[in-house]
């Protein structure tokens, strides 16, 4: 009997898991009827040819999307067959092809975002891929001889608060002939060559004794020793620039001496830096240590403009910027007054009474201004009080800031009884006044639409998904929200939100970079293209804007050059 009931336990259960199955099955499958489809085929931007095994990735917006992966067939077509419901950024990369992440999903509409509704069919979807450009030549001394493990590089612009800076974009080094090959996403670049490679052309020598020291020197190209003095080379999708030659000559050098002042050997490392003032990241750079009775003595240095910069760690002594210029001859007695690290006291308060977040809710963020540090950006947060403390803070300029994210903002900031500009903030000789913060509650909406020129045509209008819009301060003081841009949909239709009440100027621009936008000559070299917007406390606004074009922003820039 219990061997009987066991079998038809057996059956009883068989049944029970076939039906469960099933049950699971029908529900995939209608899973699967609600996801979306998306295919179509990469291609080459210049040719039209397929791009052949390019690898695709659809990264989730919000976390707990899947992502999906995949590759081109040899045709270069893709596809994607149940792809859940919600928003994916694209990204597509393929051997001899700079990165892609924007994809024209019908004639003329190109986005970076994809979204997909459940049961939607997006199945002739274009990837345009640039191919990457190649630059080559030789690198040889004054004689012409070859001068192998030469350092190549291409060096980029780009704007970091406010300020451009040129940083190494991509870099090679001349084989034993002195020839390199450079490979390079298409784009506008100065093209630089010098020592510094293994082979162990970085070093400081004397023709004669009692002779001044050499090095060998840096050129741009064509042929300048800094960059300011030449212009980038452009470089389009695919393609090969030859003859890009370089030669290099001994350059007489001198040394930078000096003293950290009051100075106490302590634990830790203590790098000093000779740093260009003209932004060049690349070639303006030396750098060394404080020896234990607080002196530093550099070798090699070039003429040029150049900051004395102390880097510290581990509760080290802090000093401000000391401005150096090499001419011909050493500069010694160099004098950088040392400082503790100090701590930056204030008050925070509401405008007006009755608001609902608390002070202790309120991150405060002391942001750098400086393009050679990256990410010192210390925070704290008031006490119920209202009043707060920041700790181990390093000489130089900051600007102050909120860092919420929800209607509060900052409205004003005194130090010492004086008004600090745009929450601007002089940390270089160390802790200042009393601080006073006045926190504003009560951020408004700023809503756009692009305004398109009667001569445009409606395929370039779509064209706007690529865009981005802008919204600056109208009265300069960009550091407290910083420039911030959001996407234009489909309709041409844009909206900030949680903007603080004042004037703000609204731009519609091909591309966009904060540091450029927290530029103020450009601002205003610029602002008439761009619609000016008065925003009332828990108000909204409505403005047309025209599109930017990549020649205006070429212009203002060029115009608003110091």
């Amino acid at each position: 009997m219990d061997r009987h009931l066991g079998s038809a336990g057996t059956v009883w259960r068989g049944v029970l898991i076939g039906a469960l199955t099933t049950i699971l099955l029908l529900a995939q499958d209608d899973g699967a009827k609600e996801k979306a489809v998306f295919a179509g085929k990469v291609v080459d931007s210049v040719t039209g040819q397929a791009v052949e095994r390019a690898a695709i990735r659809l990264g989730p917006v919000r976390g707990e999307q899947p992502g999906y992966r995949g590759r081109a067939e040899a045709d270069g077509r893709f596809r994607f067959e149940t792809i859940a419901p919600g928003d994916y950024h694209i990204e597509v990369r393929a051997r001899g092809y700079t990165d892609a992440h924007t994809v024209t999903l019908q004639a003329g509409w190109e986005s970076f975002l994809l979204h997909f509704e459940a049961k939607q069919s997006i199945t002739d979807a274009s990837i345009l891929l640039d191919a990457e450009a190649v630059v080559t030549g030789r690198v040889t001394d004054a004689q012409g001889q070859a001068l192998p493990d030469a350092a190549v590089a291409a060096v980029g612009a780009i704007w970091q608060d406010g300020l451009r800076v040129y940083i190494a974009r991509e870099g090679v080094q001349a084989d034993d002939r002195g020839e390199y090959r450079l490979k390079l996403p298409p784009g506008k670049y100065y093209l630089t060559a010098g020592s510094g490679g293994p082979g162990g052309l970085n070093y400081t020598f004397s023709e004669d004794v009692g002779k001044p020291e050499m090095r060998i020197g840096a050129v741009y190209y064509p042929g300048a020793a800094s960059i300011e003095h030449v212009s980038p080379v452009e470089l389009r999708p695919g393609q090969q620039l030859g003859g890009v030659d370089f030669k290099l000559a001994p350059v007489v050098t001198y040394h930078v001496r000096g003293v950290l002042a009051s100075y106490a050997d302590s634990l830790g490392n203590k790098p000093v830096y000779l740093r260009s003032r003209n932004g060049d990241h690349y070639r303006g750079v030396a750098g060394g240590f404080i020896e234990k009775d607080g002196s530093f003595d550099w070798a090699g240095v070039r003429p040029g403009s150049y900051w004395v910069d102390v880097r510290v760690f581990r509760g080290l002594p802090t000093a401000p910027l000391i401005p150096v210029d090499v001419t011909d001859h050493d500069v010694n007695g160099v004098k950088v007054p040392a400082r503790p690290q100090f701590d930056v006291r204030g008050r925070a308060r509401f405008e007006e009474e009755g608001v609902t977040a608390p002070l202790s809710s309120v991150k405060l963020v002391l942001q750098q201004l400086d393009w050679f540090v990256a990410n010192y950006s210390p925070r704290c947060s008031p006490d119920r009080d209202g009043d707060f403390v920041q700790q181990n803070v390093q000489c130089g300029e900051y600007v102050l800031r909120t860092a919420s994210e929800g209607d509060v903002y900052l409205k004003s900031v005194t130090v010492g009884g004086q008004a600090a500009e745009g929450g601007k903030i002089d940390l270089r000789d160390g802790a200042p006044g009393e601080i006073e913060i006045v926190l504003g509650a009560g951020t408004g909406d700023v809503a756009g639409t692009v305004k398109w020129l009667g001569s445009v045509s409606s395929a370039a209008q779509s064209r706007v998904a690529a865009a981005r819009a802008v919204l600056v301060s109208a009265d300069g003081s960009t550091s407290n929200t910083g420039a911030r841009s959001v996407e234009i949909d489909a309709n041409g239709q844009f909206q900030f939100h949680l903007v603080p009440p004042g004037r703000w100027l609204v731009f519609v621009s091909p591309s966009f970079d904060e540091g450029l936008w927290q530029n103020m000559p450009f601002v205003k070299e610029i602002q008439s293209r761009g619609a000016v917007v008065d925003l009332e406390k828990r108000g909204s606004a409505h403005t047309e804007v025209s599109p930017l074009t990549t020649e205006d922003i070429a212009r203002a820039i060029e115009k608003a050059k110091p």
